[in-house]
């Protein structure tokens, strides 16, 4: 595991740079909220974590239901290449249903809660505020 994350150093210190700098000057990491300005499948997902760290396990799952399973699917990573010392095989298959729910989810979000409700709310900027505001016109 160590050689995997001493290999990994300067590209996490990079993308630590870049979500920095990300943070400061957009207010978010998200790069579909800063260029759009609305939510993208992943909206809500940080927020999500932190709740969980907080313990509040429903306020979670409410926030995004899919993180458990990139949790699942980074301990099923982990047993397979840290603990048993093999490949992942259903890896692909884990990640293609999380992201193929995660799309299936947004869609239903974007329909039912756009633009009134969390994690949905717009944040203002991008094409969706250009748009917004040729349309008031």
């Amino acid at each position: 595991m160590w050689r995997d994350l001493k290999g990994m150093i300067p590209v996490l210190l990079m993308l630590i740079l870049v979500f920095t700098l990300m943070q400061v000057f957009f207010h978010t990491v998200c790069p579909m909220q800063i260029v759009c300005g609305i939510p993208c499948p992943g909206c809500g997902l940080t927020r999500a974590g932190v709740l969980l760290l907080q313990g509040k396990v429903a306020e979670s799952f409410r926030m995004h239901p899919f993180l458990m399973g990139w949790v699942l699917l980074a301990a099923d990573f982990f047993w397979h290449r840290y603990i048993r010392g093999t490949k992942a095989g259903e890896f692909p298959v884990l990640l293609t249903v999380i992201i193929a729910g995660m799309v299936i989810l947004y869609i239903y979000r974007m329909k039912v809660y756009f633009p009134y409700m969390e994690p949905m709310k717009p944040r203002g900027g991008g094409l969706y505020s250009l748009f917004a505001g040729i349309m008031k016109k």
